[in-house]
């Protein structure tokens, strides 16, 4: 009986220290539930001014109005001239002056507040008016087709500056004196007002020449000038 109750109470012992100890590690034995951190990530920032998607568009002059980086430049110019350097010819033929047009066709580029660059090709037609001590007439007419670019600044009020180069013609009325062509230029600058996004106007000052032996033309241009943007 003795011996039945000190195995009974040795069990009870054992079964203590296992149970405390059991309790002690149980922590480490179990695996306790993952818990994901949270992390807070900003919002990426805003794209810059102008770029939607894969298309660049800029912002005029930052006001806020979106423009095209590039725009088709349709230009006219009419303008009265002024002959340099020209002789009085053998028969006495003197020049008096001069009109004339140009026809442009550019794309204007955008490149940034307040600046453009347009490349550009034209034709321009000068019609210079000639007599001798007779009163004979013997007009002159000159026709050069032209590539070349100008850079305008500005807002409303757009200064600008151009040139071009190219070849030219003139056709006169003396029998005594033969067709002729060779190398043409001009260059000037501009004043222009921009009212409105898609057309500007204003004045213009060149010099331009043809370089078509013996007698090589050459005016100082005065005149007004249309640009419509497309």
């Amino acid at each position: 009986m003795k011996a039945q109750l000190n195995r009974s109470r040795l069990v009870v012992k054992v079964a203590t220290r296992f149970g405390l100890a059991l309790s002690t590690f149980a922590p480490l034995l179990v695996p306790t539930a993952a818990h994901a951190q949270q992390y807070y990530y900003p919002p990426p920032p805003p794209p810059p001014p102008g770029y939607y998607g894969y298309h660049h568009r800029g912002y005029e002059y930052g006001d806020g109005r979106e423009v095209e980086p590039h725009a088709l430049d349709l230009g006219l110019d009419l303008e009265g001239a002024a002959p340099l350097n020209m002789p009085t010819l053998p028969d006495g033929t003197r020049f008096q002056g001069g009109s004339g047009f140009k026809l442009r066709l550019g794309d204007q580029i955008y490149l940034g507040p307040g600046l453009r660059i347009t490349p550009e090709v034209a034709y321009a037609y000068e019609h210079l008016f000639a007599a001798d001590d007779y009163g004979n007439a013997y007009d002159w007419d000159t026709s050069r087709l032209l590539v070349g670019v100008r850079l305008g600044f500005g807002r409303f009020i757009s200064p600008s500056i151009y040139g071009h180069v190219g070849y030219g013609w003139r056709n006169t009325g003396d029998p005594t004196l033969s067709n002729a062509g060779g190398v043409a230029g001009d260059f000037g600058g501009a004043l222009d007002f921009r009212f409105w996004r898609h057309l500007q106007m204003g004045a213009h000052v060149e010099y331009a020449s043809i370089d078509a032996a013996p007698y090589a033309p050459s005016w100082v241009a005065l005149g007004f000038h249309l640009d419509v943007i497309l």
